[in-house]
This record gives C-alpha cells, structure tokens and sequence, in this order.
C-alpha cells in the first residue's frame, strides 16, 4: 500500500532507503570490506544493483527475449496473486521490466576511467552533493536506528563525516542520481513493486513459491527447490551472518568459555610473535613488517566487540 500511495520524491527516497536496508538492492548495493589503501580500515563500497534477471546480457541482448518472457510471466503471476487486476499487473510488468533495461544499459556503457591505486574514499556529505537524488542520509539514518535498536554502536565515523564510501560507477550513480530526481515519484512505482514481490515471494505461501520455482527454472536448468525450512534457514544466515554467529555462542557457550577461548588465541599470537622472532630464513626489514603484522592481529571470540567502524 505505501508503494502505491507514493507520491513524492519524499516518499520515493523512504521507500528506497528501506529497501536497501532490508537487503533489497534495487537502485545501488553497498557492503562493508576492508580498505586496501589504509590497513586495518573499513570502507562502504558502493556497488551496482542486484537485479531480478542473473544477467546484465538478458537485459540487452535481442537474442535473450526468452528470459525476459521468463521473468514477465513470474512478475505477472505474482502479481496477481498479491490482488492486482491482470491488465493492471501486465503493465506493471512490462514497465518494471523496461526500467531494468535502461539501469542494464546504463552500467553496460562505458564508465569513467579508474584511478590505478583504485577508487579514493569520500565522505557523505560528498554524496549528497555529487548525487542528489538517491537518498544517502535516509539510508544511513534508518541503518543507524537499526543498529541502536540491536544495542550496537555502528557507523559512527560515517555520522562524524569521514571518507568511508568507495564507488564502483560514477557514471551509473550520476544517471541514476538525475532519474530519480527530474522523473515523476510515481513512474518507479512498477519497479518498487515487482522488486519487493520478488524478494519475498521464497517466504509467502506456496503460491508464490512455486511461481519462484517456476522462474528459477526458467532460468536455470536443473534447478530443485530447498526445503522450505532449510531455504529460510539460508537467507537468514546469508541476510544477518554476524547476529546469527552470535545467537549460536550465546546459546551453546558461557562466559567463561570466552575467557578460556581468549587465552588460547592470545597464547596462539604469542607463540606465533616468537618464532618470527627467532626464524633464521627472515632478514631484518622482512622480519619488521611480519611482527608489526602480526602485533595489529585482533583478537576475537564468537562475535567481534563492535560492528562496522
């Protein structure tokens, strides 16, 4: 109901920012790895859209129309099954689709050139400013709430405005910033909808599993579908790996496990520290930079203490 009710960019850029923190990538996906420029540094890498078709070419290519038909039939079927009249869900469809098309086209086209050391960090405010049109600080305020409400500290050197976004595509994000800010709130509406449905079609009724069935099929030879416990039990640990590893140490090990855990890891270390120390085959520079290494290692038991910077 709030998909349809969308009326302004307002209520276009809430939509999107509750999207991508449950994980449906429409528009842009981000993840959190390590910064190879600034050791022991986390970054957001600001990554391309996971889209409903495996591949950019089903999208592109004269030749891949079956897939496309593949994927409009599941986006009609579906659909319907969520209440929309047929004519209304056809339509739907083949606007959802088209939408697709033209962000596939968009990242097929050649992209700006990449520095050699790799993409340099900015910050948020850099964001908004760059690329108005996607919402950046709704992104980040309903993740923030989310961690909070969990009782983690995350984020926190993003709010204080530190250069922690990577880019993938400026040129995607350039063009994509623009749509979503001159076009009409409501012509995204096709592409919200289908996208949501899509999502969470694996945990409805059967109805919409089979038609999930009957897509990745389509789309995918020899495809079996799971169990739906063990399907359901896949996407949790896939969606939230860390809050799962720390349900697992907090139901089957005590505290006092993480002390006795800890000792040995930090006996572990010292035991490691000593024998760089004491290898003959290592010259003196080499053997620096092993300890210095090895020295920074963090320690950690179950979970790690803080989450995300």
């Amino acid at each position: 109901d709030e998909i349809d009710a969308v009326e302004t960019e307002e209520q276009l850029h809430s939509i999107i920012a509750r999207f991508i923190n449950t994980g449906i990538f429409i528009f842009i996906n981000w993840r959190v790895e390590p910064y190879v420029l600034d050791r022991g540094s986390y970054s957001i890498i600001l990554d391309l859209p996971n889209f409903m078709l495996p591949s950019l070419s089903y999208y592109l290519d004269a030749n891949e129309a079956g897939m496309r038909e593949v994927l409009r039939t599941f986006l009609i079927d579906t659909a319907i099954l969520a209440g929309y009249p047929r004519a209304e869900a056809e339509n739907s469809a083949e606007e959802s689709i088209s939408i697709e098309q033209e962000l596939a086209g968009w990242i097929a086209q050649e992209n700006d050139a990449m520095p050699q050391a790799g993409p340099m960090a900015v910050n948020m405010s850099t964001l908004v400013e760059r690329y108005p049109g996607i919402p950046w600080r709704a992104i980040l305020t309903r993740l923030t709430d989310h961690c909070e409400t969990v009782g983690f500290d995350c984020l926190q050197s993003v709010k204080r405005d530190a250069d922690k976004f990577l880019f993938i595509d400026l040129s995607y994000l350039e063009r994509l910033s623009f749509a979503l800010h001159t076009r009409p709130a409501r012509s995204w509406i096709p592409l919200l909808r289908h996208s949501l449905i899509h999502w969470a079609a694996p945990f409805l009724d059967s109805r919409f599993r089979n038609a999930e069935f009957q897509l990745r099929r389509g789309l995918t030879a020899g495809f079996l579908p799971q169990p739906r416990w063990k399907f359901c039990i896949q996407r949790t640990g896939e969606a939230l790996p860390s809050m799962t590893d720390m349900m697992f140490v907090s139901k089957f090990f005590t505290p006092q496990d993480s002390k006795v855990g800890g000792e040995v890891i930090r006996r572990l270390k010292t035991s490691f520290i000593h024998r760089l120390q004491n290898a003959n085959w290592l010259d003196d520079p080499t053997r620096r930079r092993a300890l210095s290494k090895a020295e920074s290692m963090a320690l950690n038991i179950g979970a790690p203490n803080n989450y995300m910077f």
